[in-house]
C-alpha cells in the first residue's frame, strides 16, 4: 500500500472522481470493495464495473476533494468537514473536523485552516510524534492562510508576520525577518520565498533549494512583483519586466543560458515541475531549467519568436497557442512534448487544458470539438 500513495500524491476534484482515484490509491479501494455486499460471489472480470458503481455511490454521499499523504487517505467536504482513514501501522481511525476552509499536507501531517482563522494540526498515523499544541497556540492570533514543502509549514498571521515549523530540514536563518510586513508566501517542495510590504523577497528552507538566496540577495532587496517556482527552484519577476532566478539549477535555479532574454519586458513566468517559461510583451517565449522536460525548445525556438497568446505547463512539457489558434509543443514527448501525430487537427484553438497529474494536454476548438495528446492517450 505505501508505494500506492508514495508514487502518487493527490488533490483531485469532484469533477476527476472515478479514474483517477482508482489509479491514485487501487489498494484502498480493494479494501472498500471486500467490504461492499455487491463483490459477495463477484469475478475479477467486473471489477472495473464495480469500482465505478462504488466510487459513484461514496462520492455523491461527501461532495469532497480527496487526497492522500504517504500515511493516510483523506476527504475534504464541501460543508467543511475533513475524514481521514488508512492502515499505516493499524490506523483505522477517523478525524471528524468542521469548518476548514483550507487543508494542505506533507508526508505525514495535516494543516487545517478553520474558518475563524484559527489552525488544527494533524498527525493522523502517530499523534505523539509531535507537540501540536506548542504550533496551535501561537497561531491563535488568526491566520490569513498557510503554505506547505514536503516537510514543512509557513503559517502567515494576519499582522504580516510568518511563524514557520518544520518536520525534518531546513531552517530559517534570521528569523525576526518573518515577524512582519510579509503580504504572500510561495513554496517549493522544500523551500519557502516571501514577498515583503517593500517588495523585497526573504526565503527560508532547505538552502539548496532556494532556501539560500544570498548570491541573489541584491537583487532581490527591491522591486520584486511577484514569485514563481518549481519543485526545488524560485524565479521573481520584477517591475522593470526582469528576472532573477536561485535554488535547484537544473529545475530552473539558474536562468544563464537565457539572462539576456529575461533582462526585460517579461509579462508572466509559468513553471512545471522543472521548468520555468516565461512570455515576453512582443509575444516571444523563453524556457529554462531541465534541458529534457522543456528547459531546451530550441527546436521550437522559430515558433516562439512571436504571436504567443498563453503559455500552458504540464508536469514534463509545455504548449503554447499562438494568435492564430495554432499549437506549439516541446518538452518529454510520451509527456506532451510531442504533438506531431494530431498537428493537423491543432487548428482555430481557443483554449488548451493542461492534465499534470496524468500528463496530458487537451485543446478545445472553436467550434467545439477538442484534441487531446500526451501519455496514454490513444
Amino acid at each position: 500500500m505505501g508505494n500506492c500513495i508514495h508514487n502518487k500524491k493527490v488533490i483531485l476534484d469532484i469533477s476527476d472522481k472515478l479514474e483517477a482515484i482508482y489509479c491514485a490509491c487501487p489498494c484502498e479501494i480493494l479494501k472498500m470493495m471486500h467490504k461492499n455486499e455487491l463483490l459477495k460471489d463477484t469475478l475479477f472480470a467486473d471489477f472495473n464495473i464495480l469500482i465505478l458503481k462504488l466510487l459513484e455511490e461514496e462520492l455523491s454521499k461527501i461532495q469532497t476533494k480527496l487526497f492522500s499523504t504517504n500515511a493516510t487517505y483523506g476527504a475534504h467536504t464541501i460543508e467543511g468537514k475533513v475524514f481521514v482513514w488508512g492502515n499505516y501501522n493499524n490506523f483505522t481511525k477517523t478525524i471528524l473536523t468542521t469548518n476548514v476552509i483550507k487543508l494542505l499536507h506533507t508526508s505525514y501531517s495535516l494543516v487545517l485552516l478553520k474558518d475563524d482563522t484559527n489552525i488544527s494540526v494533524k498527525y493522523p498515523h502517530n499523534e505523539s510524534y509531535f507537540n501540536t499544541s506548542i504550533i496551535e497556540s501561537r497561531l491563535s492570533k488568526g491566520v490569513e492562510t498557510v503554505v506547505s514543502t514536503d516537510t514543512s509549514y509557513s503559517a502567515l498571521m494576519l499582522d504580516g508576520s510568518v511563524i514557520y515549523w518544520d518536520i525534518c530540514i531546513g531552517d530559517v536563518h534570521d528569523e525576526s525577518l518573518l515577524k512582519s510586513g510579509i503580504t504572500n508566501i510561495i513554496s517549493n517542495k522544500g523551500a519557502f520565498a516571501a514577498i515583503k510590504d517593500d517588495k523585497s523577497v526573504i526565503t527560508w528552507g532547505h538552502p539548496h533549494f532556494g532556501g539560500d538566496s544570498n548570491n541573489v540577495k541584491t537583487e532581490l532587496s527591491k522591486d520584486v512583483v511577484s514569485i514563481y517556482s518549481t519543485g526545488w527552484a524560485f524565479a521573481a519577476l520584477k517591475s522593470n519586466g526582469s528576472v532573477i532566478t536561485w535554488g535547484y539549477s537544473n529545475w530552473g535555479g539558474d536562468s544563464s543560458s537565457v539572462s539576456t532574454m529575461l533582462q526585460s519586458d517579461v509579462l508572466k513566468i509559468f513553471s512545471s515541475r522543472r521548468v520555468f517559461a516565461a512570455l515576453k510583451k512582443d509575444g516571444s517565449v523563453v524556457s529554462w531549467g531541465n534541458f529534457n522536460d522543456g528547459g531546451d525548445s530550441s527546436k521550437v525556438s522559430s515558433q516562439l519568436m512571436s504571436n504567443v497568446s498563453n503559455v500552458y505547463p504540464c508536469s514534463y512539457s509545455f504548449a503554447v497557442l499562438k494568435n492564430d489558434g495554432s499549437v506549439v509543443t516541446w518538452g518529454e514527448p510520451e509527456y506532451g512534448g510531442d504533438s506531431s501525430s494530431v498537428a493537423s487537427l491543432l487548428t482555430s484553438v481557443q483554449y488548451i487544458i493542461s492534465n499534470t497529474e496524468e500528463h496530458f494536454f487537451t485543446a478545445v476548438k472553436s467550434d467545439g470539438t477538442s484534441v487531446s495528446w500526451g501519455l496514454h492517450i490513444q
